[in-house]
């Protein structure tokens, strides 16, 4: 028995598999619904991966596995705080046609080391990220993900939604008292995407 976790999310999508794809794999597309964080990915085994806003890197990788436009998996490795100093974790994405308008989307996050403190940390995260890359492909518009940070007028952030977001208690604190830097809003969603 194994004490590592591992995530499993899946959204369907009434979007051909191809334009889920590029959604994926396309650093303006991810932008769209990353709320402006982009992932940069160089699409074939040992190619590089950034998960990051401007020239701040959240997260790096390494490609293991790509098979357009049906698999894509990544090792996952967080650029921040405690995080870093963590072995990279394995994040498997798999695009399904399921006919010819619409795609079955299949995101495991696994391999994590024993102990992981990112891994606490992934929760609803993935959840969040499937359901704007789902609102972008489906509509061309993706959701606001520092939104469920925010508090409603966008100044502050609300104790209520970070337990929302799963960030540990140690850090919120830290997220209240920056919470009205600009900085702050990339840190805080940093953390909370940092095992996503």
């Amino acid at each position: 028995m194994t004490d590592k976790p591992k995530f499993v999310y899946v959204v369907f999508i009434a979007a051909p598999q191809d334009k889920v794809w590029h959604a994926l794999t396309d650093a303006k597309a991810t932008a769209s619904y990353l709320s402006g964080f982009h992932v940069e990915t160089d699409l074939k085994a040992g190619g590089a991966s950034r998960f990051q806003k401007g020239e701040q890197v959240l997260n790096r990788g390494v490609v293991l596995a790509c098979e357009p436009p049906r698999k894509l998996q990544v090792t996952w490795k967080p650029e921040m705080g405690d995080f870093a100093s963590e072995k990279p974790s394995r994040v498997t994405f798999e695009v399904e046609a399921m006919g010819a308008h619409q795609s079955k989307l299949t995101i495991v996050h696994d391999d994590f080391e024993s102990g992981s403190k990112a891994a606490g940390y992934v929760g609803e995260g993935w959840m969040r990220v499937a359901s704007s890359l789902k609102s972008f492909v489906e509509t061309g518009r993706g959701m606001d993900l520092l939104g469920a940070i925010e508090g409603a007028g966008g100044d502050r952030v609300r104790p209520a939604r970070l337990r929302l977001c799963h960030l540990h208690p140690h850090d919120r604190g830290e997220a209240l008292a920056c919470a009205g830097e600009p900085r702050a809003h990339a840190s805080v969603l940093g953390r909370h995407m940092a095992g996503v």
